[in-house]
């Protein structure tokens, strides 16, 4: 268990730790996201359904930093503090050159939309934006965390 101050440093050492030796693909990002929902915890948050769950997301962008257009494979986790009105976010994002990507439209769901993890793990592999990915090379990975 850790605070919600040291997440984020927990995620990227399990993350290097991860990818010892391997590369980072989309159903690496998927596994790792999920073992660490299941097995990080931060201290005060209750992890009760709406307090600790997890954002898929992906699509085209391009919002003007140094990724330039690209694509962006992303599974988020939401943190909500009870004494706090707006949630914590810790995002994990593999960003892709989008030219695979461009008939594949933005979309996002929550985990708590599913009975369990592994539902929601099960669902992310059906959809469009992840099977192309997943015969992707990601240029990068990004890890951020923001309250929102």
């Amino acid at each position: 268990m850790c605070t919600l101050n040291e997440i984020e440093s927990k995620y990227c050492e399990a993350i290097s730790d991860a990818l010892e030796g391997k590369d980072l693909t989309a159903s690496l990002l998927v596994e790792l996201s999920s073992n660490f929902y299941n097995e990080l915890k931060v201290k005060d948050i209750s992890h009760e359904i709406d307090d600790d769950i997890l954002l898929y997301q992906y699509g085209v962008y391009d919002w003007n930093d140094e990724h330039g257009r690209h694509f962006v494979l992303d599974i988020a986790r939401q943190f909500q503090l009870p004494s706090e009105d707006e949630p914590y976010q810790l995002s994990f994002s593999l960003i892709f050159d989008p030219e695979q990507f461009e008939n594949i439209g933005a979309y996002d769901c929550w985990s708590m939309d599913f009975g369990d993890i592994e539902s929601f793990v099960a669902h992310i592999k059906t959809t469009d934006g992840f099977k192309v990915a997943e015969d992707c090379i990601p240029r990068t990975y990004c890890i951020s965390f923001y309250q929102c």
